[in-house]
């Protein structure tokens, strides 16, 4: 296992002085080094690391920011590890009628794929990868009133093949540089600078794509939301945070308990979420689908991938919208529905909605004023050159807990969702965390960055006082 040294908690807040010193720490910080050689294997340097290799590829495009034409995200002195061009990220927060879409009948064809990486990694390491379909963003184009997204056909291999890839070269090229070098960096620490000037020769897909040509791969997009929940009744906000190093089955109601949940369990449920629990390290968590990602990290809720349920063109204008797939993700992932959502979703995107009565409320609630959906803007993921959709919702608490019961909201499969109190200082702490995914801290920066807007929102929701 490698043994990472997390040394970025805290920079200046002149951000020019903190790329300065970004790059001075990652060439001069002792930040990786090799601990118990036998156990070392590509996985464990993919799943158990990301934020190593998240610091690692931060440089390598630092030192190629002048060539790509780009720039990472920078907010409140903490340098994100995401890709951005300045029109990515709107001046204000858009609205859902803000954002258009366009569409491409002939999908181009992508330059370099490594074809079959994802039997192999079906094979190899326990990984369940369904070739599902999925939307492949093509362009962003900033409007004089919004943005237009244009879309293409994609699928999962594609995206896997062209885009995972990238950070499964990235394990490779690693864990091929200890297994020839291992003698004589035994018990040695290597700085970021190091490493690259070592390895970076033989990352042959990732130097032979520029990170802003989106014809290069198949650009499956991420779509991550920030979730605040207003309580009017509890004269307080909170933002939700999917913590990843606790994996356990969701909980279920027993038997004959009221559907409603009242406020006061509701705050009974947070006095636990705020007990400070120590967090032990992960022994491999597992889902009902393989291996989780990214174990031992922090990251928003909802999040997934951006792509629909049916196939074909007839029901695209339901589900090629991001409001869309934030309600389905927030359903399949808050509400635990995911394989209802999913077996009934096939027949018709709308079906879950109608049939089940905690995704119909849900429904009711997303499609008044009592929700409140934000386009935030859009960055690429420093490691995989993924797109990552950066999205929020401002819900009414009240509302949405009059009819979901409230320990859905608790586990899923991959964690355990936690309440954080809504404040500038909360969300900057998690913003300078270490252990938050790139996606996330890019949600919790731009949310900072339009904060009083944000505000205007909660005061909004609250104010919506039913959606009879």
């Amino acid at each position: 296992m490698f043994d990472i040294n997390a040394a970025f908690d805290s920079l200046p807040d002149d951000l020019e002085q903190a790329r300065r010193d970004f790059k001075t720490k990652v060439k001069e910080l002792p930040a990786f080094g090799f601990a118990r050689p036998s156990k070392i294997r590509q996985v464990d340097i993919i799943v158990r690391n990301r934020a190593f290799l998240q610091k690692l590829m931060m440089l390598y495009y630092l030192e190629r920011e002048a060539v790509f034409g780009g720039e990472l995200l920078e907010e409140s002195g903490k340098i994100v590890s995401l890709l951005i061009k300045k029109q990515w990220l709107p001046e204000k927060a858009l609205c859902p009628d803000e954002i258009t879409y366009r569409w491409a009948k002939e999908p181009p064809e992508i330059k370099q794929r490594d074809t079959g990486l994802a039997e192999r990694l079906r094979r190899g390491c326990d990984k369940k990868i369904d070739n599902n379909l999925t939307y492949r963003l093509l362009e962003i184009e900033s409007q004089d009133i919004g943005v237009e997204l244009q879309f293409t056909t994609g699928d999962y291999e594609e995206y896997y093949e062209t885009c995972e890839a990238l950070t499964w070269e990235l394990g490779n090229v690693l864990l091929s540089f200890y297994e020839k070098e291992k003698e004589r960096i035994r018990g040695k620490k290597l700085t970021g600078h190091e490493i690259l000037e070592i390895v970076s020769s033989d990352l042959a897909l990732r130097n032979s794509i520029e990170p802003f040509d989106f014809l290069s791969r198949c650009m499956t997009a991420g779509i991550n939301t920030l979730t605040i929940m207003a309580f009017e009744s509890l004269q307080k906000n909170f933002f939700l945070m999917h913590d990843r190093s606790q994996s356990g089955k969701p909980e279920e109601e027993p038997e004959g308990k009221d559907e409603k949940v009242e406020v006061d369990e509701f705050v009974a449920g947070l006095a636990k979420s705020f007990g400070r629990m120590p967090r032990k390290p992960s022994e491999g968590n597992k889902t009902q689908e393989g291996l989780a990602e990214a174990i031992d990290t922090w990251h928003v809720v909802p999040a997934g991938t951006f792509q629909p349920l049916t196939e074909g063109d007839n029901c695209r204008d339901i589900e090629l919208r991001i409001e869309r797939n934030i309600l389905r993700e927030f359903g399949e992932e808050l509400l635990n529905k995911r394989k209802l959502i999913e077996q009934l979703g096939i027949i018709h995107p709308n079906r879950p909605f109608e049939e089940d009565c905690e995704l119909k409320h849900l429904k009711k609630v997303f499609s008044t004023r009592a929700t409140e959906v934000r386009f935030l803007g859009c960055g690429i993921d420093c490691v995989s050159l993924k797109p990552e959709f950066l999205t929020l919702i401002v819900t009414n608490g009240d509302l949405l807990l009059s009819g979901i019961k409230l320990r859905k909201l608790r586990n899923n499969w991959e964690g355990k969702h936690q309440f954080k109190e809504f404040s500038i200082e909360s969300l900057d702490k998690w913003l300078k965390r270490d252990d938050v995914l790139p996606a996330g801290a890019g949600c919790i920066a731009l949310c900072l960055r339009h904060h009083d807007d944000v505000e205007n929102l909660i005061a909004s929701v609250i104010a919506t006082g039913s959606i009879s």
